[in-house]
C-alpha cells in the first residue's frame, strides 16, 4: 500500500502593487484568527490547513502520518517513520537546558510551521523593505508496498531571498521488523561490487565516457564514484538521489542514479 500526500506548502507573497495584501499575512494577529484546521481524521486520511488573506490563499498545507487508532500504540517502524518526519524539519522546544522533543499529535506540529515561518518572514521584511517572496514547499509519501521495510520519500523546496532556492529529495528505509533505518551495508551484499555495478549506471545516465575522469567533468567525488545513503527502490529500479551541491554544482541539479533491480538483485540482501 502506498500512500502519496502533499505535506506542505508554505508561500508568503509580497508585490508593490499589493501591500495591503502583504501586510495582512505577516500579521500576527491576522494570521492566529486565520488558520482553520478544514479537514481531520483520526485515522490516515490527511490534515488540511490553509491562510486566506482577502480570498488569497498565501499559505496551504496538507499532511499524514501514522495515527494511533482506538488507543493501539504505534508499531516501532511507524514511529520511527514519525520521528523522521519531525526531526527532517528540525524542530525542539527548550525547556531550561533540557529539550523536548515534538510529537505528531493533533495539529499544533503544523500550525507552529505555520506560524514561524510567517513570523520569520515578518522579521525579514521589517529589516529588508525591498523583500518579494518567502516560498516553502515540502511534501511526504509513505510507501509500505514491500514485506520487510517502509519507504519514507519527502522533498522540500524553500526560498527564503539570495539567488535562488534550494530544493532536497531524501528518502528513507525503515525495518518493519525492529524500526531501523536501513542503511546501505544493511541492504547490499558487498559493497564493492555493487558500487562499481552502481558506478556504470551513473556514467551511462550522464553520458559519461567509462573512462572519464569524474572530476574532470565537474563532479566532487575525492575518491573515486560513491554511494551515498540516500535511496529507495521503485518500478524495478533501486534509485540513489544526490541532492544539489552534494557532488556537483547548483546548476547540475538533483541528479538519479536509477539503477536496474534486476541487474544487482545478487547483490541485494531482500527479495524483490
Amino acid at each position: 500500500m502506498r500512500f502519496n500526500f502533499f505535506f506542505l506548502v508554505c508561500i508568503v507573497l509580497l508585490a508593490s502593487c499589493g501591500n495591503d495584501v502583504a501586510k495582512k499575512s505577516v500579521n500576527e494577529e491576522q494570521t492566529d484568527n486565520s488558520v482553520d484546521t478544514l479537514t481531520t481524521d483520526k485515522k490516515q486520511s490527511p490534515f488540511e490547513m490553509g491562510l486566506v488573506v482577502n480570498e488569497d490563499p498565501i499559505f496551504q498545507c496538507a499532511y499524514m502520518h501514522y495515527r494511533t487508532i482506538d488507543g493501539v500504540d504505534l508499531l516501532p517502524y511507524q514511529q520511527t517513520t514519525n520521528d523522521l518526519i519531525v526531526n527532517s524539519i528540525g524542530i525542539t522546544s527548550e525547556e531550561g537546558t533540557k529539550k523536548k522533543k515534538v510529537t505528531l499529535k493533533g495539529d499544533g506540529f503544523y500550525r507552529n510551521i505555520m506560524k514561524n515561518f510567517i513570523a520569520s518572514y515578518k522579521v525579514d521584511k521589517e529589516e529588508m523593505p525591498e523583500l518579494y517572496s518567502y516560498t516553502q514547499e515540502d511534501s511526504v509519501s509513505i510507501d509500505e508496498q514491500y514485506e520487510d521495510f517502509v519507504q519514507l520519500h519527502m522533498f522540500s523546496y524553500i526560498y527564503m531571498g539570495g539567488a535562488h532556492g534550494n530544493a532536497n529529495d531524501a528518502h528513507y528505509l525503515i525495518s518493519k521488523e525492529n524500526g531501523r533505518r536501513l542503511a546501505l551495508k544493511d541492504v547490499v551484499k558487498d559493497i564493492n561490487k555493487f558500487t562499481t555495478a552502481a558506478e556504470v549506471y551513473f556514467r551511462k545516465g550522464l553520458q559519461l565516457a567509462p573512462d572519464a575522469d569524474l572530476q574532470e567533468e565537474g563532479f566532487w567525488f575525492d575518491n573515486g564514484f560513491q554511494c551515498n545513503e540516500n535511496f529507495y527502490f521503485s518500478d524495478g529500479k533501486m534509485i540513489f538521489v544526490y541532492n544539489q551541491y552534494e557532488i556537483a554544482p547548483y546548476a547540475v541539479g538533483i541528479i538519479y542514479n536509477e539503477i536496474p533491480i534486476s541487474k544487482i538483485k545478487h547483490l541485494l540482501r531482500f527479495e524483490f
